[in-house]
C-alpha cells in the first residue's frame, strides 16, 4: 500500500505537531496495516504521547509491531526511564513490563540504581533487571537477528561494567538480585569476577557464592559451566559448580563432560575433591546411559578418594 506508506512517513517525520494526535488516532486503526504504520511513524518521531500509548498496551502488540520496535531500539527509552522513575505505581509497572517484552537494555543502568536506592519499587526494578538479563543471555546465544540493529555483545558489555560497580556496594545496598544479574552476564574471564572469588575476606564473596550455589537463572548455569573449560578458573565457582545438585546443572554439567573430556575438563575436574551429587543414588539412577556413563567419567577424573 504504496500510499500508506507515504501517508505515515510524512507523518513520522513532519515537525507539525498535529502529526502526534493523528497518530495517536492511528494506533486504534481499523486494519492491522494501518496500526503496524502509525507505529513505525511514531516511533521514527520519537512522539512521546505515542509511545506512552504504546508502552501502556505493551501486551498487545503483534509480532509485526515488536518487530517495527526491534528495528527501532533505544527510541522508547528515555520514556521507559521517565515513568520508571516517575513514582507512580501504574507508569512504573508499564514500564517494566513494556522493557521487557521490547528488550529495552538501555533502561538497565536505571533499574540497577533503583534496586540500590532505599525506595517502594526497588523489588520491582530488581526483578526486572534479572528478566532483562534473562533476555539478554538468551539474545547472546541464539543467532543474531540482522532486524534488531544492536550488538548484544555490546549492550552485554556496558550493563556489566555498570553491574561490576554496583557489586562492589553490596555491603550497602545489600540486594542480591543485583550480584545475581552480574553473575548472570560476565564472561568467565572478567576481571571484577576472579578478584572477588579469589578472596575469601571479601563481603561479596560469600554471597556471591551463595548465588552461584542456588541461582537457577541460565546465565549463571553457563557461567558455572564455563569455568569448566577455564584455564585457570577461580577454584570457589569450580567448588559451586560440582556442589550443585538441581537436575538442570546436572544435565548440563554431565552433557559437558561427555565420556571423553578435553584435557583442560580433566585438570579442573582433578582440581575438585568433593561431588555432591556423587553419593545420590537416587539423581545418578535417573540418568540415561550417556549420563550414567558421563558421570563416571568425572568421578573417575575428579580428585576425589
Amino acid at each position: 500500500m504504496p500510499g500508506l506508506s507515504t501517508t505515515f512517513a510524512l507523518l513520522g517525520q513532519t515537525e507539525n505537531e498535529a502529526a502526534s494526535r493523528l497518530l495517536l488516532e492511528a494506533l486504534d486503526g481499523p486494519t492491522p496495516a494501518v496500526r503496524a504504520a502509525a507505529v513505525r511513524a511514531v516511533l521514527e518521531r520519537r512522539s512521546e504521547p505515542g509511545l506512552r500509548k504504546l508502552i501502556g498496551e505493551v501486551e498487545r502488540l503483534t509480532g509485526e509491531e515488536l518487530a517495527i520496535f526491534a528495528e527501532h531500539h533505544g527510541r522508547p527509552a528515555p520514556v521507559l526511564r521517565d515513568m520508571v522513575q516517575s513514582g507512580e505505581v501504574r507508569q512504573v509497572s508499564d514500564a517494566c513490563k513494556a522493557a521487557i517484552r521490547l528488550r529495552e537494555y538501555d533502561l538497565m543502568p536505571t533499574l540497577i540504581g533503583m534496586s540500590e536506592d532505599d525506595n517502594r519499587f526497588g523489588d520491582q526494578a530488581a526483578a526486572t533487571l534479572n528478566q532483562l538479563a534473562d533476555e539478554l543471555v538468551h539474545e547472546l546465544a541464539t543467532e543474531r537477528d540482522e532486524r534488531r540493529r544492536r550488538d548484544p555483545q555490546i549492550a552485554r558489555r556496558n550493563i556489566t561494567a555498570a553491574l561490576e560497580s554496583a557489586v562492589v556496594r553490596y555491603p550497602k545496598h545489600q540486594r542480591r538480585e543485583l550480584l545475581e544479574a552480574f553473575l548472570q552476564l560476565a564472561t568467565r574471564d572478567n576481571a571484577a569476577l576472579h578478584r572477588l572469588l579469589t578472596d575469601v575476606r571479601d563481603p561479596c564473596f560469600t554471597p556471591l557464592v551463595e548465588v552461584m550455589l542456588n541461582s537457577e537463572r541460565p546465565g549463571v548455569i553457563r557461567l558455572l559451566l564455563g569455568f569448566l573449560e577455564d584455564s585457570r578458573p577461580p577454584t570457589a565457582g569450580l567448588q559451586a559448580l560440582l556442589k550443585r545438585t538441581d537436575r538442570r546443572t546436572l544435565d548440563a554439567l554431565l552433557k559437558k563432560v561427555g565420556g571423553e573430556p578435553s584435557p583442560t575438563v580433566r585438570a579442573n575436574l582433578r582440581r575438585v575433591d568433593a561431588i555432591a551429587w556423587s553419593t545420590d543414588a537416587t539423581l545418578t539412577s535417573e540418568l540415561d546411559q550417556e549420563g550414567q556413563v558421563a558421570a563416571v567419567t568425572a568421578i573417575v577424573a575428579s580428585g576425589m578418594k
